[in-house]
């Protein structure tokens, strides 16, 4: 089944998301040049410090890009002239000099302009959303990297749970999904500071995801703690603790071993 949650209660405005976007890119940038271009990623270990930038930089870039041209089909990054500054002491710059062009891109183009996009929502309301969580995550990573405090807003994280389950109904993860099958089996989150709850039921024929209810039945397992932790396991940027443990101020009661199986096919 893989149906994507009723997030339409939590989710930002158009503008809301390109704000937080912009406020994203600008705290980024500031971790970036704290921290050494060659070190390694803590989370993407196949990445360096300036890799990590090249990527979300030239994603900003495709993605305005993109929407500009309203395009229905994908356009090949490689196609656009994106070079990166040569000395990455720039990069920071060069980063931050992405906002621009990519908020004027998703502020000009209607909302409901038919566009390309990876995900189920075939329209350039996708991308605001998308670009504001791939960038918000990809910020969690440079500051775990140059060991900066991590702190994801509340509001912001909601949003970046709902999103991604949303998204697991996107073709490209279909194979993925295929191997999400159970007996019935229902997993929680509960995030804490703003009473917010999801379950997860996985069945026969799939799963889906919605927003819990005070009188469902208990599941087999709960994750609890904020919602910016709750978001950072779920993208698997914060390790899974064991049954009564404290892990990052989240705590899990149940069985982990279907929590450990349903994340290790999970990733965006």
């Amino acid at each position: 089944m893989s149906e994507a949650p009723p997030d339409t209660c939590h989710r930002l405005g158009h503008d809301a998301y390109l704000d937080a976007t912009a406020a994203e890119i600008a705290l980024m940038a500031e971790v970036i040049a704290k921290g050494d271009p060659a070190a390694t990623v803590v989370t993407c270990p196949e990445w360096t410090l300036a890799k990590l930038v090249r990527h979300v930089a030239r994603v900003h870039r495709w993605c305005a890009a993109l929407v500009r041209t309203k395009s229905t089909e994908r356009l090949d990054p490689r196609s656009l002239p994106i070079e990166a500054p040569a000395d990455t002491a720039d990069y920071p710059a060069w980063l931050s000099a992405g906002t621009a062009e990519l908020e004027d891109a998703l502020r000009e183009v209607d909302p409901d302009t038919p566009v390309w996009a990876w995900g189920p929502d075939q329209h350039a309301r996708f991308w605001p959303r998308r670009i504001l969580h791939e960038t918000l995550i990809h910020r969690v990573d440079a500051e775990l990297t140059v060991g900066a405090p991590v702190a994801v807003d509340s509001r912001l994280a909601v949003d970046t749970i709902d999103e991604f389950f949303s998204n697991l109904a996107a073709p490209r993860f279909e194979s993925r999904m295929a191997e999400l099958r159970g007996g019935g089996e229902a997993l929680a989150l509960a995030a804490t500071d703003v009473d917010v709850h999801w379950r997860i039921e996985i069945g026969p024929d799939g799963f889906g995801v919605r927003h819990a209810a005070d009188d469902d039945e208990p599941a087999v397992s709960t994750l609890s703690g904020s919602a910016g932790e709750l978001a950072l396991v779920v993208y698997r940027r914060r390790p899974l603790g064991g049954p009564g443990e404290e892990a990052h101020g989240c705590t899990l009661t149940g069985d982990r071993s279907l929590w450990g199986r349903w994340l290790s096919v999970l990733s965006l």
